[in-house]
C-alpha cells in the first residue's frame, strides 16, 4: 500500500513540474530598480547579519550579510515599503521611491527588543505557521543565533536552554545522543519503548534518532513538551515532540553566498574517579620488598621469604605463551574473600614502595577533535537551495578508542512554479562510525580501571611488545586484568549509515486555499562488529579463554510517513480571521536485524562466521508497525486578542490490541492578548498574553505487548513467556496547561508555565493466574501524574552608544512524577546490568523515579525505641566523624578505637537492636522489627527536583563573549562503582593514609555485611550487599560551565568575511558527587524505566569529555 502512495505522489510532483513549468518563465516585463542599504543597531551602531528585509506586495525578499549590507534587484518602480525583521529587534518598516534602472540606499536602523514573543511557530498548531505572540500553548523555540557553540548533536545544542527539557548527557562516549525527558515521564514502564520525545525533522518522522544529524545546517529548534500541544501528533507524542527545521535559502535574491568553519583543539577528562593510594600488605623491615605467604596462619606468621613486586609482574607477565602465570601468594590479600578477624586489624595506610601511578591518567590522554562544514546557498530563478558537507572527528580521551567521526551531505531545494506551485524537497545522508560500544555500561575497561592498585603501571610492555596483562598481583588480579588491555585489543566498530529524504507539493490557487501532499523516508543502517583475535591474552592458564571471539550484525531501521491536507483561511466575521484545516496521514516502521556469535577461532586475524568452531548465538527480528490517522483543525483569530484553537486526531495502529486499534486525541486551547485590549496601559507593558490548554496524546505499546509469546529452550521446548491481550491500549496522556507570558519596554520577557498531566492506561507486565499457564500479561493497569513549573526570563541588561550589549537568559524548571494508581502490588524496575535488576520502586502514591536501598542509622531515631535511651554523647550509641550512628559502649566515643583496642569489641546479639550482634564503631543497618532483616527504604530520587539554565552575552564591537552554565539539583546516583571498589578495597575512602589514629578505620567498616538476616561474610560495613544503600546512592547535584565562546570579527580580508572563536565544552562541575560525572546513567543496556535519565546508576561508564578548541569561520 505504502508503495502505490508513494509512486502516486511522485507522480503527481511531476506533472506538477511539467505542466507548471512553462508558466513559471511568462512574466511580462516591467520597469525596476534597485535597492541597497545596511541594517544597524539603533544603539550601537553595529551592522546586522541575517536581518531579512521584505518588498511589502511582493515576492522580493533579501538577508543582509555580515556587514549588515543587503540588495535587491528588479523592484516595480515607484513608492514602495520595506518591511526589517530580525530576531531580537523590532520589527520596522520604510517607504522608499524607486526610480526606473537607478539604485536607491536605504539604511535602517532597528532598536532591540526581547524576543520571547516573536516569530513564527508551526509544530503543533493548526493549519500552519502562527505568530509566537497568538499561540496558546507553550512552545519553546530555539534559533541559530541562541546556539553559538556548535555542537556534535543537535541535542547538546539546545541543552540547558529551554525550560522544562530535561537533556543530559549520561554517555561521555563520542557519538552517543544526550538522553531527553520533557516536563516528566510519561510512562511507569518505557520497555523498548523509551521516554523520548518524537523527534520530526523538515517534516520527517524520525524513528533512528537523530545524534547523526549535522547542527551545523540546523536554522530552528521547536519544542512542544506535553499533550496539551502535541495533540496532532498523536499516539507518538504523549512525551512530547522536538521539531527540527534545516537551512534554507528562502530568503535569498538571484545570488550565491558561501559559508566555511573549521574548528580543531582536543578533549580530556576533567574528574578523576579517585583510587585507593595506600595498601595493606606486609613488607619486609626495608618497606621496599612483599612478604610471601609460608602456609602458617597469619598471627605466626614470619615474613621469611620476599619479592620484588616489579619483578614479580615481570615474571608472571613476560612468557610467550597467551596466559600469565600464577603469582606468589600474600599473607595479607585483602579481596572479596577476605573474612575473619582479619578485617579488624587491616588498615590501608602503608604508602606503595618506590614509583606510584594513577591509572586513570594514564588512561585518559588528550586526543583532537574536528568540526569542519561548508555550505553553500542561493537562488537562481525560481530555485532557492541549501546544500552542505560536513565532517566531524570527536576522538574522546581514552588511550586504544578511536571515538566518533561522521561525514555527511545535506541538500534542500525550494522550487516554485507560478504563484500557485511549491516543491520542497528536504535529503541528507551520513556515514558515522564509533567505537567502545562493548566499555559502555559496565564495560570491561572501565571496571577494571577501579581495581588498580597505585603500584601498577597499565602502559608497561613486556619483551614481545605486548602490555601487562596480570598487572594487580593481589587474589583479585586473576579477574581484574590491566584496564588498558581490552581498550587497545578488542575491535569494536560500529557504522551507521544514514538517509532521511522527504518532499512536498504544495498548491495555493486562492490567498485563503491551500494543499500539500508529503512523503518522507528515515532509514538507519547500523553493522556492527566485535573481534578478539586468537592469542587474546588472559591472566589464568585456561587456554581456551584466550582463542578469541567473533561477534557482528546489522540492524536496519526504515521509516515512510506521508500525508495529503488543506487549510482554508475564511474571512467569516469582520474582525474574526479564521483557518480550517484537515489531514491523512500514513506512517510506517520495519525493523529488520540479525547478529552472530562465535567463539575458538581457528586461525587468527580472519574475522568470518566459519572461522569460529563454536557457533554460540544466531538471532534474528523483523517488526513491521503500521498507522493511518486522520486530524482536523480550527484556529480562530478574533479582533486581534482572541485567540481559540481546537484539533482532533484518530489513530489506528497496528501496536494497539485486536479489539482496541484506533484511539481518538483531543485539543481545546485559547489565549488572550491583555495588553492589545484598549484599557490596558501599554506603556511600560508592551505584550501581556495569559493562556490556557487541555490536550491529549498518546503512547502506543511495544511491538509485542499485544502477543501471546514463547521462549525456546536450548532443546527445542517451549517455555510460556507472555499472555496475549487483544484489549491492549495506548497510554493516554490528559494535559492542563496554564500560562502567562509577559514584555517589559520591549526588552524584558518572562514567561511562566503550569502543566498538570495525568497519563493514564499505564503499560505494564502484571503476573497473571495459574491457570493461563503463563507467568505475566501486558495490561493497562496504572496511572502517573506530573506537575510541571517553568519559566523563562530574557533581561538585557545593559546596550549603550559605545557599543556595550550584555544580555541575559535565564530558566527554571520543577517536576514532580507521582504514581497515582497502580492496579498491581509494589514492584521494583531496573537494568538489564549486574545488580541493576531492582533499583527503582514502583509503588501507588509514590515519586516516580525513587531509588530504594538498605540504609544506615544516622540519627537517634532510627534506633528501635527501646535504644534510643542510649544513644547520645558519652552514650553507648554516637555519630562518628562521617554522621553515621555506630555502637561504641557506654563511657566511649568513636575516636578511641585503635587507642582502646575497642575495634575487636563485638556488642552481643541479646544486647543489640533486633537482636544482631553489633562490631564496635561499624554503621548500622536499620532493620525490620519482626524478622530482622535489613528493610528497603528511598535512598535517593534519580530526577532533580530543579533545573536552571543561565547564560550570559556580551558584545563590544566586534568582539562576543557567551558562557552558558546549567545546573541540576536534588538528584541522585547509585554510585556502584564506588560501591563495587569497596570489594577489593580500592576505592579512594578505604585510603587510611593520613588521617588520625581517632578517625581511621579498619577495612572491615567498609566491607562486609556481617552475621544475621541478610548477612554475609564481613563484620557490618558499608559494602553490604551488591545493591544501592545510603552511603553510595549519592547527591548528585551540579552545575556545569556547559559552552563558552570568545569570537572576535575580522571583517572583510581577502575575498570572505572572517570570525575567529575560542570555545569551550563541560569545562567545569561543581559538585560533591565522588565519581567521574554526576551527569551519568545508564542507557544502552535496556531495562524497564527506558531512560538513562530514571536508571541513575553509575556502572562503570565514559565520562564526560571537556573540549577546548579554535575556529575560523568565513563568509563570502
Amino acid at each position: 500500500m505504502t508503495g502505490r502512495i508513494g509512486h502516486w505522489l511522485i507522480a503527481g510532483a511531476a506533472a506538477v513540474l511539467l505542466l507548471g513549468g512553462p508558466g513559471a518563465s511568462t512574466a511580462q516585463a516591467q520597469r525596476t530598480g534597485t535597492i541597497q542599504g545596511i541594517i544597524l543597531d539603533a544603539t550601537t551602531q553595529r551592522p546586522l547579519a541575517s536581518a531579512r528585509i521584505v518588498v511589502q506586495g511582493t515576492d522580493l525578499v533579501a538577508i543582509t550579510n555580515d556587514q549588515g549590507r543587503y540588495l535587491i534587484r528588479g523592484v516595480p518602480v515607484g513608492p514602495q515599503v520595506l518591511e526589517v525583521e530580525l530576531l531580537g529587534y523590532t520589527t520596522t518598516t520604510r517607504r522608499v521611491e524607486v526610480a526606473e534602472g537607478q539604485i536607491v540606499t536605504a539604511n535602517i536602523a532597528l532598536e532591540e527588543t526581547a524576543v520571547l514573543l516573536q516569530g513564527l511557530v508551526v509544530t503543533g498548531v493548526s493549519g500552519g505557521a502562527i505568530e509566537q505572540l497568538k499561540v496558546p500553548f507553550s512552545i519553546e523555540r530555539v534559533d541559530v543565533s541562541q546556539m553559538p557553540v556548535p555542537a556534535v548533536n543537535p541535542l547538546s545544542q539546545v541543552q540547558g536552554k529551554v525550560a522544562g527539557a530535561n537533556i543530559a548527557s549520561i554517555s561521555g562516549r563520542p557519538g552517543v545522543a544526550p538522553a531527553v525527558i520533557l516536563r516528566g515521564p510519561t510512562s511507569i514502564n518505557g520497555e523498548d519503548r523509551g521516554q523520548e520525545p518524537l523527534y520530526v525533522v523538515d517534516g520527517i518522522v524520525i524513528s533512528g534518532g537523530i545524534a547523526d544529524l549535522n547542527p551545523a545546517d540546523i536554522e530552528s529548534v521547536e519544542i512542544v513538551k506535553g499533550a496539551a500541544a502535541s495533540t496532532l501528533f498523536g499516539s507518538r507524542a504523549a512525551a512530547g515532540v522536538i521539531s527540527i527545521t534545516t537551512k534554507r535559502a528562502s530568503g535569498l535574491q538571484d545570488q550565491v553566498t558561501f559559508n566555511v568553519r573549521s574548528e580543531v583543539g582536543f578533549n580530556d577528562i576533567e574528574r578523576d574517579f579517585g583510587i585507593a593510594r595506600y595498601h595493606a600488605y606486609l613488607l619486609d623491615p626495608t618497606g621496599t620488598r612483599f612478604c610471601v605467604q609460608d602456609g602458617l596462619a597469619d598471627r605466626d606468621f614470619v615474613c621469611s621469604r620476599t619479592v620484588d613486586y616489579r619483578a614479580e609482574q615481570e615474571r608472571v607477565n613476560d612468557v610467550p605463551g597467551d596466559f600469565a602465570l600464577t603469582p606468589v601468594s600474600f599473607p595479607i590479600d585483602l579481596g572479596s574473600t577476605t573474612q575473619g578477624d582479619i578485617l579488624r586489624r587491616a588498615f590501608l595506610a602503608t604508602k606503595w614502595p618506590g614509583k606510584t601511578y594513577n591509572a586513570v591518567a594514564q588512561l585518559v590522554v588528550p586526543k583532537p577533535f574536528v568540526n569542519n562544514d561548508v555550505s553553500m546557498m542561493g537562488r537562481v530563478g525560481s530555485t532557492s537551495f541549501y546544500t552542505s558537507v560536513g565532517h566531524t572527528r570527536h576522538a574522546g580521551a581514552i588511550q586504544g578508542l578511536e571515538g566518533y567521526e561522521r561525514l555527511g551531505g545535506r541538500l534542500n531545494v525550494t522550487h516554485r512554479i507560478g504563484n500557485e506551485w511549491t516543491v520542497d524537497v528536504s535529503s541528507y545522508f551520513s556515514r558515522a562510525t564509533l567505537d567502545g560500544t562493548d566499555q559502555e555500561e559496565g564495560g570491561t575497561g572501565w571496571f577494571r580501571l577501579t581495581r588498580t592498585p597505585a603500584i601498577v603501571d597499565i602502559t608497561q610492555r613486556d619483551s614481545y611488545g605486548r602490555l601487562y596483562i596480570r598487572t594487580n598481583l593481589g587474589s583479585g588480579g586473576v579477574q581484574n586484568e590491566n584496564p588498558l588491555y581490552s581498550f587497545e585489543n578488542r575491535d569494536r566498530e560500529d557504522v551507521r549509515w544514514r538517509i532521511l529524504a522527504g518532499g512536498t507539493v504544495r498548491y495555493t490557487p486562492l490567498p485563503w486555499l491551500e494543499a500539500d501532499a508529503n512523503v518522507n523516508l528515515d532509514r538507519l543502517n547500523l553493522n556492527y562488529k566485535q573481534f578478539h583475535n586468537r592469542g587474546f591474552r588472559t591472566t589464568n592458564l585456561n587456554p581456551r579463554t584466550s582463542e578469541g571471539l567473533i561477534f557482528n550484525g546489522t540492524r536496519n531501521t526504515q521509516s515512510v510517513n506521508a500525508s495529503v491536507g488543506g487549510t482554508v483561511r475564511p474571512q467569516l466575521l469582520d474582525r474574526l480571521h479564521s483557518r480550517f484545516t484537515a489531514r491523512w496521514l500514513f506512517e510506517q516502521e520495519d525493523i529488520d536485524a540479525r547478529d552472530f556469535t562465535g567463539r575458538f577461532l581457528r586461525v587468527k586475524d580472519v574475522e568470518t562466521g566459519e572461522n569460529a568452531t563454536l557457533v554460540e548465538e544466531i538471532s534474528s527480528e523483523r517488526v513491521r508497525t503500521r498507522q493511518i490517522s486522520f486530524s482536523a483543525g480550527a484556529f480562530f483569530d478574533l479582533m486581534d486578542r482572541y485567540e481559540f484553537d481546537l484539533a482532533v486526531r484518530r489513530d489506528g495502529n497496528s501496536r494497539f490490541g485486536a479489539g482496541r486499534r484506533w484511539q481518538t486525541y483531543g485539543r481545546a486551547s485559547a489565549a488572550w492578548l491583555v495588553s492589545r485590549e484598549p484599557w490596558f496601559p501599554a506603556d511600560q507593558v508592551s505584550a501581556f498574553k495569559l493562556r490556557a490548554s487541555y490536550g491529549t496524546a498518546g503512547q502506543a505499546p511495544n511491538y509485542y505487548a499485544q502477543y501471546e509469546t514463547y521462549n525456546i529452550e536450548p532443546g527445542g521446548a517451549l517455555t510460556p513467556e507472555t499472555l496475549g491481550n487483544p484489549e491492549l491500549r495506548p497510554e493516554v496522556s490528559k494535559e492542563v496547561e496554564l500560562g502567562a507570558d509577559l514584555q517589559l519596554f520591549n526588552r524584558i520577557d518572562l514567561s511562566v508555565t503550569y502543566a498538570n498531566a495525568l497519563t493514564d492506561n499505564q503499560i505494564l507486565p502484571v503476573p497473571t493466574s495459574v491457570a493461563t499457564g503463563f507467568p505475566r500479561q501486558w495490561q493497562n493497569a496504572g496511572a502517573l501524574r506530573s506537575k510541571t513549573w517553568e519559566a523563562s526570563l530574557t533581561v538585557p541588561i545593559l546596550t549603550n552608544p559605545d557599543g556595550v550589549r550584555w544580555t541575559a537568559r535565564a530558566n527554571y524548571t520543577r517536576n514532580r512524577t507521582v504514581i497515582e494508581r497502580l492496579d498491581v502490588p509494589p514492584f521494583f524496575i531496573g537494568t538489564n546490568l549486574q545488580a541493576t535488576g531492582e533499583v527503582i520502586r514502583i509503588e501507588e502514591g509514590l515519586r516516580y523515579g525513587t531509588i530504594f536501598g538498605r540504609r544506615f542509622m544516622r540519627s537517634c531515631k532510627e534506633l528501635p525505641v527501646d535504644f534510643q535511651p542510649q544513644c547520645g554523647p558519652g552514650k553507648a550509641f554516637q555519630k562518628n566523624d562521617e554522621g553515621w550512628l555506630v555502637w561504641v559502649g557506654e563511657g566511649n566515643n568513636p575516636g578511641m578505637g585503635i587507642t582502646h583496642n575497642l575495634w575487636n569489641a563485638v556488642l552481643p546479639a541479646d544486647q543489640a537492636p533486633y537482636g544482631v550482634p553489633l562490631g564496635w564503631g561499624l554503621p548500622i543497618l536499620i532493620r525490620d522489627p519482626e524478622t530482622g532483616s535489613p528493610e528497603l527504604g528511598p535512598v535517593g530520587h534519580a530526577l532533580p527536583d530543579y533545573r536552571i539554565g543561565i547564560s550570559q552575552t556580551i558584545e563590544y564591537k566586534n568582539f562576543s563573549l557567551y558562557a552558558l552554565v546549567e545546573g541540576a539539583f536534588g538528584q541522585s546516583v547509585w554510585n556502584q562503582s564506588k560501591h563495587w571498589s569497596y570489594l577489593d578495597f580500592l576505592s579512594h575512602e578505604v585510603d587510611q593514609g593520613g588521617k588520625s589514629v581517632e578517625t581511621a578505620k579498619p577495612v572491615g567498616y567498609y566491607y562486609r555485611a556481617g552475621p544475621g538476616p541478610g548477612g554475609g561474610s564481613g563484620i557490618g560495613g558499608f559494602y553490604d550487599i551488591l545493591a544501592p544503600n545510603n552511603r553510595t546512592t549519592e547527591d548528585a547535584s551540579f552545575v556545569k560551565l556547559r559552552e563558552v565562546a570568545l569570537s572576535y570579527r575580522l571583517g572583510r580580508v581577502g575575498f570572505g568575511d572572517w570570525t575567529v572563536s575560542v570555545i569551550g565544552r563541560n569545562l567545569k562541575t561543581w559538585t560533591d558527587y565522588s565519581g567521574f560525572d554526576p551527569e551519568v546513567g545508564i542507557g544502552s543496556s535496556g531495562g524497564a524505566a527506558g531512560s538513562g535519565l530514571i536508571n541513575a546508576i553509575d556502572a562503570f561508564t565514559f565520562p564526560q569529555p571537556r573540549t577546548v578548541s579554535f575556529a575560523i569561520s568565513t563568509r563570502f
